[in-house]
């Protein structure tokens, strides 16, 4: 955020994972954080566990919108939560927790979180251990983008 001097953070979906992390010891870091960055504008595009949790304390001041949420104008990008095409849109989503599984030379496997795009619809990765990654490859003729060591790493094209 820093680094870009971010001026909003779209979200998604799946803020908030069941109706328990709307406790006071679950939303209290998450007040700390949006009282550290006040002007920063959050949005949250809805998703399927945010339908049972329930949307983010008002006093957190997150803008909560229904997919398919447009960024930019007419020709802007569509935010959304589950992934779909839409004909003469890019639609980014959430939802897959795409990881794509790289093989080298000497028998070494690694699982990473990855980027893909593909007819344009780019699915992005999520991060950390309660979201875990999906085991769902990525689709053939997709380029994915694996994420690794604190980067984004050059685009691998999938194959079957």
């Amino acid at each position: 955020m820093h680094a870009h001097a971010a001026e909003r953070i779209v979200f998604l979906g799946d803020l908030l994972h069941a109706r328990q992390a709307q406790s006071a010891a679950a939303i209290e870091p998450l007040r700390t954080w949006r009282a550290e960055h006040a002007a920063l504008r959050c949005v949250l595009v809805r998703g399927n566990h945010d339908a049972h949790a329930g949307d983010p304390p008002p006093s957190l001041g997150f803008e909560v919108v229904d997919e398919p949420w447009r960024i930019g104008g007419a020709d802007g990008l569509l935010a959304c939560h589950h992934p779909r095409r839409v004909p003469g849109s890019t639609v980014l989503a959430g939802h897959w927790h795409p990881a794509v599984v790289l093989r080298g030379p000497a028998r070494d496997v690694q699982r990473l979180a990855c980027f893909y795009a593909v007819d344009g619809l780019v699915v992005l990765p999520a991060f950390g251990a309660f979201t875990g990654s999906s085991r769902l490859a990525p689709p053939v003729g997709s380029t994915c983008y694996p994420v690794g060591g604190g980067r984004v790493w050059p685009g691998i094209r999938t194959v079957a």
